[in-house]
């Protein structure tokens, strides 16, 4: 049986984020759609990032591109563009918020003017995987459980920050982890994972994990109906988890699990809707 054709957008989200593809499928029609637009869009924004990383004007051309998502958003998008042209259209029918989705675009120029304080990455956290996950909420269910899909977010945001560490710093020398010294930034761009930078780790995974039972102690406001915008925390949740251990490595740390180990752990959580 010939596999079923999938849209433009299902195809960027399959390609490059099959977690959250995966979990997508569990929604129905025409939310799944819905929610295969909102991830190509957000996987777009980051591309557009990284392509401009590997030139000397790399920023002016990232801004530039990001300009043409916000104007996607403000609706002068071009309308046959394979996801911009879905998006506007989420945008005009209500479906997506339009505030929400200008913070995603805003939390990619901030990764432009890294290193972060504190707060920038705390400001970030919230507009980029808060709001994603936001959206992806809104898609399903009602405005109730706002707060959930911040905190689930804001897991989800540190784990990755967490697993793309050592890539990044060893590419660009740069990091997203907020408030390391010169001396960190160093040995992590090095390949090195010494005791100061696993006291990093664990405080940031704890405080991961904290917000991830934050949003499930309130699993039960949003309904079932929500489970696929959140189905991928499995991963999240396996990544902070390895940033606890004592011999943690960022290089090393973050192994992805075989294609039938991700299968079993998202139809799990799918069918029992304990994301």
């Amino acid at each position: 049986m010939a596999e079923p054709t999938l849209s433009p957008a299902a195809a960027i989200v399959r390609r490059y984020d099959p977690d959250l593809f995966q979990a997508a499928l569990f929604a129905p029609e025409p939310a799944r759609e819905r929610l295969m637009v909102l991830y190509a869009f957000d996987i777009e924004l980051s591309r557009a990032v990284q392509r401009a990383d590997r030139v000397d004007a790399g920023p002016i051309i990232a801004r530039m591109r990001l300009q043409f998502w916000r104007d996607v958003v403000a609706g002068e998008g071009v309308e046959r563009h394979e996801v911009a042209g879905p998006l506007a259209a989420l945008i005009a029918d209500g479906v997506v918020r339009r505030d929400l989705l200008e913070g995603l675009i805003e939390a990619r120029e901030m990764e432009l003017a890294v290193p972060f304080d504190r707060a920038q990455f705390d400001g970030w956290l919230d507009a980029r995987f808060g709001g994603l996950t936001r959206l992806a909420k809104g898609v399903l269910v009602a405005e109730a459980g706002s707060e959930a899909a911040k905190s689930a977010g804001r897991a989800c945001g540190i784990a990755f920050v967490l697993r793309q560490a050592a890539t990044m710093a060893a590419h660009s020398g740069g990091s997203l982890l907020p408030d390391l010294d010169d001396g960190a930034r160093l040995s992590l761009a090095r390949g090195e994972t010494g005791e100061a930078l696993r006291r990093v780790a664990k405080g940031l995974a704890e405080e991961g994990l904290a917000a991830l039972s934050s949003a499930r102690a309130d699993r039960g406001k949003l309904g079932r109906a929500a489970a696929p915008a959140f189905l991928h925390l499995w991963r999240a949740e396996r990544d902070l988890k390895a940033a606890l251990r004592p011999d943690f490595d960022f290089v090393t740390g973050f192994a992805a699990p075989d294609g039938a180990r991700r299968a079993i752990n998202l139809l799990s959580r799918a069918l029992t809707g304990r994301w």
